[in-house]
């Protein structure tokens, strides 16, 4: 199989779906918020140059004065793409009608490659989060919807609060959200140190946790020996 191209490299392909999990309240958010600024910066994420588009970030949790407060402390100017937000009251009168709205807003929004959604239960809204029948067909339809308009999704999910041996089956819900994945994004935490580790399809993988910088000043998350 050949090599894709990437939107953050070695990391995130140009088309296809991620999914960042980790327990509530770790610090998924701040992370996709990285990552988004990265993206429209033509910055790094995690060490990893970034390949400037548009960023459409849709978050159905958190206050939108916060999430705008923390974009500017990041940096976020708009530099090479432009960042989209969606939040939850905007988002609310899609019901199950989400696919034909995320169509239309990338048919209307031509240069947004990156779409971020947090979390992506909240969009899809699966009658039983744990029926991997229902679970694996709407996210077929959402790699359906990358794979037609050449996005990618970068989409979040929480984990249980115990985890078993394999970091995947932590997921809360069900493994359906697991498989339609190209890259899994696994944040832990060690004490109050916390790590990230990945799962890829291709790339260089960060196979074993590590450590995560954190700057309360400016949001920025990063590993000890880069900048992102």
């Amino acid at each position: 199989m050949p090599e894709p191209t990437y939107r953050v490299e070695g990391l995130l392909p140009e088309e296809g779906i991620s999914l960042w999990s980790g327990k509530p309240k770790i610090g998924k958010s701040v992370l996709l918020e990285n990552l988004c600024v990265a993206v429209v910066e033509g910055d790094k994420f995690l060490g990893r140059q970034c390949y400037p588009c548009d960023v459409a970030f849709l978050t159905f949790e958190g206050s939108e004065s916060v999430i705008r407060a923390q974009l500017k402390a990041l940096g976020l100017q708009n530099t090479f793409g432009r960042l989209h937000t969606f939040h939850s009251p905007m988002l609310a009168d899609m019901n199950r009608r989400w696919a034909d709205h995320l169509r239309g807003t990338l048919d209307e929004h031509p240069d947004i490659k990156l779409v971020v959604i947090d979390p992506v239960a909240k969009l899809l809204q699966p009658r039983d989060n744990d029926d991997y029948g229902e679970v694996s067909a709407l996210m077929a339809k959402l790699e359906a919807i990358a794979r037609q308009r050449h996005v990618h999704f970068a989409v979040s999910v929480h984990e249980k609060k115990r985890e078993g041996s394999d970091r995947g089956d932590a997921v809360l819900g069900s493994t359906g959200y697991r498989a339609a994945s190209d890259v899994n994004m696994f944040l832990s935490r060690r004490g109050a140190q916390r790590q990230i580790c990945t799962e890829q399809r291709w790339g260089a993988p960060i196979e074993e946790p590590v450590n995560l910088t954190f700057d309360p000043t400016t949001f920025r998350i990063g590993l000890p020996s880069t900048t992102t």
